[in-house]
């Protein structure tokens, strides 16, 4: 995960954003795989839809926002703030690792 001075460059609030790293960490923490197992799922296709995709960055970051993030009040929080998908999208890529389509 990025350092704090690299994270306050974006237009979501510090809260927020933190809020966001500590869910991702506690679910890959507890969850029976880890990132990297998830990175190569989606890297060679092997998740839903996976043939319809046309960002595979963009579906790797909202489907774990959508995991890690179960309730609407983070959400509506950040929409609150001023931030869109863009804004939200921008966060995820700097928390998330890179994912290349090899499929």
């Amino acid at each position: 995960m990025p350092a704090k001075h690299v994270l306050a460059k974006f237009k979501m609030p510090e809260r927020q954003i933190d809020q966001l790293k500590t869910a991702i960490e506690y679910y890959f923490n507890n969850a029976p795989f880890t990132i990297e197992d998830t990175v190569r799922t989606y890297e060679i296709g092997q998740f839903s839809g996976a043939d319809k995709v046309k960002n595979l960055q963009m579906r790797f970051c909202f489907d774990i926002l959508y995991v890690v993030v179960m309730n609407r009040d983070w959400y509506n929080s950040v929409r609150d703030a001023g931030c869109n998908d863009d804004h939200i999208f921008s966060v995820l890529k700097a928390l998330l690792p890179k994912v290349e389509r090899k499929y």
